[in-house]
């Protein structure tokens, strides 16, 4: 059992760190390698905002947000104050 951890930091400073653990079954004695790729880290900030609708405006105890991009967004957690 592997465990493979990868930390990552934006141009903002928040770092975020995930871990994952790897059964590896190795045939042979040649080593194994794991290649690390960029991959798309945002989207264009102008498409966004382009696709961004929020109700009510203003609000005052609730917010909907609706993004209409073919795009798969995670949101991890928000807070506004």
């Amino acid at each position: 059992m592997w465990t493979i951890c990868l930390t990552i930091t934006d141009a903002t400073g928040c770092t975020n760190t995930t871990c994952y653990q790897f059964s590896l079954l190795r045939l042979t004695n040649a080593p194994i390698t794991i290649n690390v790729v960029n991959g798309t880290t945002g989207v264009n900030s102008s498409d966004l905002v382009s696709a961004l609708t929020v109700a009510p405006n203003p609000a005052t105890d609730a917010l909907n947000a609706q993004f209409n991009i073919s795009r798969k967004l995670l949101f991890h957690s928000a807070s506004v104050q």
